[in-house]
């Protein structure tokens, strides 16, 4: 009797067996003839079994004036990714004719651009969440590119400040470390709580910099209001202080020193300070008193409308005498600094 049942229940399962993979083979058709419904065939790549689109384009819109983009990393990084190998891909530039319109048509306000003539891509739907339609019928990839190809530039193709007094204003109310006379200013916008601000300063990124390119430019932190608000705009207020009760060294000092050690509260900033022997009390009837909070609203505003920061760290590297300018955003190695340093030093 125990066999019999033994047989029995051997072959439901065999049955069992055989329905599942009747299912698999229904859904594997299902899903041949629905990739192929939505015009975007997929393949195997044989190295790793990874799905692959073969019916993709990608057009990428570069700007060659444009020398931190990274472009040509961006497409590399792109044709390395399994599910988009076999994509086609197409290189177009700002200056090509046409594309100005088209991407003016496109509401494509920043390059580089990436552009993806469907978002059925076979990846699961990973990268969908990545991909914004746009007019034209393609998705944009979503890449925090910055370069503004519409905005007002020199004969050599950096952002341009023509206006002098701007040029005053903001070198007299940097606290600048460095050679005074340097022609180039690096205004660093940042803020204590700011994690790839204190990256920098625990790489040594601008001390790196700096021996590489002495006497070339000067660094300056500026506050900016970014991660943290209330935590933030404290010890904007708090820093201001030290500067305006005490010296830009202690200034500078207190900044980097709670940035490396990722203490953020007014008593650490003015700890901080007291040890460049900063009167303290001072600095806290300035604090009291609100008197820095208009600096430091008028150097985020400064930041925001006239060089388009957004967060931190926002690196504009400007050439105080001609006005020319290039932004780096983000917490980038010491060599894209000096590159862009060394290019409007010329």
């Amino acid at each position: 009797m125990s066999k019999k049942k033994d047989v029995v229940v051997q072959n439901n399962n065999n049955v069992l067996y055989i329905v599942i993979i009747l299912l698999l083979v229904v859904i594997a058709v299902l899903a041949f003839f629905a990739g192929r419904s939505m015009g975007n065939p997929v393949a195997v790549n044989p190295a790793n079994n990874a799905a692959v689109a073969t019916d993709l384009k990608i057009t990428v819109i570069d700007d060659t004036r444009c020398t931190s983009c990274g472009t040509n990393d961006i497409v590399s990084q792109l044709k390395q990714t399994p599910f988009l190998a076999a994509a086609e891909y197409e290189m177009k530039d700002f200056a090509d004719e046409w594309i100005e319109d088209y991407i003016k048509e496109n509401n494509i306000t920043k390059l580089p651009a990436v552009l993806f003539s469907t978002n059925q891509i076979a990846d699961n739907g990973a990268m969908a969440q990545y991909l914004t339609a746009i007019p034209s019928g393609e998705y944009s990839l979503q890449i925090g590119a910055s370069f503004d190809p519409f905005a007002q530039r020199s004969e050599r193709g950096f952002l341009m400040i023509e206006d002098k007094a701007v040029i005053e204003e903001i070198r007299s109310t940097a606290h600048v470390e460095g050679d005074a006379d340097a022609k180039i200013l690096w205004l660093e916008y940042s803020d204590v709580n700011c994690h790839f601000c204190q990256k920098m300063v625990d790489d040594g990124t601008v001390e790196t910099v700096t021996e590489a390119l002495p006497w070339v430019f000067n660094h300056a932190f500026v506050n900016f209001i970014g991660v943290g608000w209330n935590r933030t705009q404290e010890a904007a207020e708090a820093l201001e202080c030290i500067a305006s009760t005490w010296s830009t060294e202690a200034y500078n000092y207190a900044f980097k020193q709670s940035l490396s050690e990722k203490r953020d509260s007014v008593r650490d900033i003015l700890a901080y300070a007291e040890e460049k022997w900063v009167d303290t009390a001072a600095t806290q009837t300035c604090i009291d008193n609100g008197d820095s909070k208009d600096l430091v609203a008028k150097k985020y505003s400064t930041g925001q409308q006239l060089f388009g920061i957004t967060g931190t760290p926002g690196n504009v590297i400007l050439n105080i005498e001609t006005g020319e300018y290039e932004i780096v955003s983000g917490a980038y190695p010491a060599d894209t600094f000096e590159t862009t340093i060394n290019s409007l030093s010329l």
